[in-house]
C-alpha cells in the first residue's frame, strides 16, 4: 500500500501513545470485515496507535477513513502533493477522539 503521514499527534490521556492521520492509495475491492465494496482511490484515515522503540501497533476498528478522491490507478505525484481539506481532518480527528476517550497533549483542541 502506497501511502503517506501527514501528521501524528502525541496522546496525553487514552489507550494508545499517538493518533496518526494518513493520506493513501486503496485498489479497492471487496472488504471482508464490513461485507461492502470499497472503491479504489485515495483515502484519508485517522487511527490510535501505540508506537514502541522499534514497532507499533493498533487496535482494529478504532479508526475512520474516508474516500477523498476516486482514481483509477495509482500516481505517486498525487500521493506527495495532494493537499487534504483541513475541515475534514480535523473532524476526523474531533470524531476519533470522542469515540475513543482520547486527549491530546496539547492543550489546543484543534490538531494544528
Amino acid at each position: 500500500m502506497h501511502k503517506r503521514l501527514i501528521v501524528s499527534l502525541p496522546v496525553a490521556e487514552g489507550d494508545c501513545t499517538h493518533v496518526d492521520v494518513e493520506f493513501y492509495y486503496s485498489k479497492g475491492g471487496m472488504n471482508y470485515f464490513t461485507g461492502g465494496i470499497e472503491r479504489r482511490g485515495y483515502y484519508l484515515s485517522v487511527q490510535p496507535i501505540s508506537k514502541g522503540d522499534r514497532s507499533y501497533s493498533y487496535t482494529a476498528f478504532t479508526g475512520v477513513k474516508q474516500l477523498v478522491q476516486e482514481a483509477g490507478r495509482y500516481s505517486s505525484k498525487v500521493l506527495n502533493e495532494f493537499v487534504v481539506e483541513y475541515e475534514m481532518m480535523n473532524s476526523m480527528v474531533e470524531h476519533i477522539l470522542e469515540k475513543n476517550k482520547i486527549k491530546l497533549i496539547s492543550a489546543d483542541k484543534e490538531m494544528v
